[in-house]
């Protein structure tokens, strides 16, 4: 009975803190905001610039155009923006998405990263697994655990104890002094440089396994993707038009919002289902609750097309009423969500925000009346 009650107390937290972000209006999409003073509490923000020069003593969630993180996080990040600097120490995980990164000191534990143009400096110690997927990827950090680098150019001057896994399209240069420890998985195009992938493959203390793929298949597995997403991107879309659009005036009017409802959307349905099996009793809801998570990630790029659709309608197509138009929006997304890496997971962020807000203005309509 115990630990329902404490289970119940942490899922009415984060109902909570949901609340107060929904409600909040002091994020103000226009407003610079310096931290210069020790917060002993988790700290959620959003606005233009963002410059933390003093330690926080708990969890971080902001988003915003340029971020400075010039002193330490004692428990996880949570980032987006679009030019990010990471130069003091986070204590756990780090999770980070933005065009362009920079991490310069060291992460207590796991490290995430989807953006545009990547930079993991020699500075930087990863006491975790790393994960990172990108357009550019330059890595010089030390990491104590395993590796997933998946990214188009590679430089590669790091250290890697455990085993890795590594996409790319082309090895810029990989330095003589890195390493990896472990066992090294290299899924490249066959028409690669082979001096390049020798290079690499001298660095690998463990087994070297490259697996050389024709430029046909990565054109048919992006084929197959675009064509599900536009298919039934487009179905949804226009079953639900009216809908979509108006989510997406929510997600334009309030968008870092949107940002961290959604991830305070996706941080719940987990932490509430572990919970849930946690207290035993609550297992079947922890089971529905982690069902719905699964869902959510599987799919998000299905929410994110519509969405999005209807915003890019909403502002250069408002008064048109051809659905050639509207069709040609829906395909342009699609084939982004399809080739650029990680945007899709990054605008799913702001489309599943945005949609929650909108259900609870539409909850709102409805006891009222």
């Amino acid at each position: 009975m115990k630990k329902i009650i404490i289970a119940f107390g942490i899922i009415l937290t984060c109902t909570s803190s949901a609340w107060w972000i929904l409600h909040e209006e002091s994020a103000n999409k226009n407003e610079n905001i310096i931290i210069s003073e020790i917060i002993n509490n988790d700290y959620y923000a959003a606005g233009k610039n963002i410059e933390i020069n003093s330690e926080i003593n708990g969890d971080v969630v902001i988003a915003g155009q340029e971020i400075s993180i010039n002193q330490g996080i004692r428990e996880d990040l949570i980032v987006a923006g679009k030019q990010l600097d990471i130069a003091g120490s986070i204590g756990d995980d780090a999770r980070i998405a933005g065009k362009k990164i920079t991490v310069s000191n060291d992460i207590g534990d796991d490290l995430i990263i989807r953006g545009k143009k990547v930079t993991v400096t020699d500075d930087s110690l990863i006491k975790g697994d790393i994960n990172i997927m990108t357009k550019s990827l330059d890595f010089s950090g030390l990491v104590l655990g395993n590796g997933e680098l998946s990214s188009k150019t590679l430089i590669f001057k790091g250290v890697i104890d455990g085993d890795v896994t590594i996409s790319t399209k082309k090895i810029l240069e990989v330095h003589p002094q890195s390493q990896i420890r472990g066992n090294l998985t290299l899924n490249v195009p066959s028409n690669i440089s082979k001096e390049s992938v020798e290079n690499l493959r001298k660095i690998v203390k463990g087994d070297f396994n490259p697996v050389y793929k024709n430029s046909w298949s990565f054109i048919t597995c992006y084929l197959y993707k675009f064509l599900f997403l536009f298919i039934f991107g487009s179905l949804l879309y226009f079953a639900f038009e009216g809908f979509y659009r108006e989510t997406a005036t929510i997600m334009r009017q309030k968008h870092w919002k949107s940002f961290l409802v959604g991830i305070l959307y996706l941080t719940s349905l987990l932490l509430g289902a572990l919970l849930m099996f946690i207290s035993f009793i609550g297992i079947p809801i922890g089971i529905l609750l982690l069902l719905g998570f699964t869902i959510t990630i599987c799919l998000f790029e299905l929410i994110t097309l519509p969405i999005f659709t209807g915003f890019t309608i909403n502002k250069y197509f408002r008064k048109e009423k051809k659905r050639s138009k509207k069709f040609m929006v829906i395909a342009t997304i699609a084939l982004l969500l399809t080739i650029i890496p990680g945007i899709d997971f990054i605008l799913a962020i702001f489309a599943l925000g945005a949609l929650t807000m909108h259900k609870t203005d539409v909850l709102k309509k409805i006891m009222g009346k």
